[in-house]
């Protein structure tokens, strides 16, 4: 995206989605200021569905979390504003026809920024129950937007690489 800094990351999405058949393929976006147990992408890849999101469901949630609302696995709605009961972790699969409303969905223009869990959020309202649910069950996620972020992401970091040695 060479104009990242006056866009947003719906745009991003659109730009890569621009070379996506979603007759054919399958994409995973993951966004890029993620930390996580490589556990947590083997889960998504080796999923049994074809379109699901990871979500924290051990993470205290906070205003500024993209939010997931769950009911029986399926995901009815994703956002900031959403009351949702666990955390986005910016891991997600799409495929078939969920993909092709979805890349159809973030191309219709904006009159404003926002982020790609809104042109989702809009999917799912009239696909419910067509995205389904992995959460992590405490495997480490963690996404790096503050300093604050970047030192509790090396710390447990730390913590995480003792544990593999023991």
């Amino acid at each position: 995206n060479n104009v990242f800094d006056k866009t947003d990351n719906a745009y991003s999405v659109k730009l890569a989605l621009d070379y996506i058949d979603t007759k054919i393929d399958s994409v995973i976006i993951l966004d890029g200021d993620i930390i996580f147990d490589i556990e947590l992408l083997h889960k998504l890849i080796e999923s049994e569905y074809k379109n699901v999101l990871i979500a924290d469901n051990t993470k205290k949630i906070e205003p500024e979390d993209c939010k997931v609302l769950i009911n029986n696995d399926c995901v009815m709605g994703i956002g900031k504003i959403v009351q949702g009961a666990a955390v986005y972790t910016s891991m997600i699969k799409l495929s078939g026809k969920f993909l092709d409303e979805f890349k159809k969905e973030i191309k219709k223009p904006r009159v404003k920024p926002e982020w790609y869990s809104e042109p989702l959020n809009r999917v799912l309202k009239k696909y419910p129950k067509k995205l389904h649910v992995i959460f992590t069950n405490g495997l480490f996620r963690t996404d790096v937007d503050t300093y604050k972020d970047l030192t509790y992401a090396k710390e447990i970091y730390k913590n995480f690489i003792k544990e593999k040695k023991t």
